[in-house]
């Protein structure tokens, strides 16, 4: 199996003003922005990995090493908010 991201995320769950104000770092402080970001992204990832489902939006490239038996594909990750198309090459 392998995936590929074709449209990363343009937001995350929790935005920097969010994350800055529980924390109760002051809005116009930005000399920690980069890292505040950087633990959004991280725990994002985490979660993710954890669940195997997509916390926000994306668009992803799925390429299954074999055609499945039966008349069930297997996604990689959980319930999906749509599929755009499924294409394949015929081996024969």
């Amino acid at each position: 199996m392998k995936t590929v991201l074709k449209t990363a995320p343009t937001e995350y769950p929790v935005s920097l003003k969010a994350a800055k104000e529980h924390l109760r770092v002051t809005l116009g402080y930005t000399d920690e922005d980069d890292y505040i970001k950087s633990l959004i992204y991280t725990a994002t990832e985490m979660v993710e990995q954890i669940t195997r489902r997509r916390l926000v939006t994306q668009t992803w490239y799925y390429y299954p090493m074999a055609w499945p038996d039966g008349d069930n594909l297997s996604l990689p990750y959980g319930k999906l908010q749509s599929v755009t198309a499924i294409k394949y090459t015929n081996s024969s």
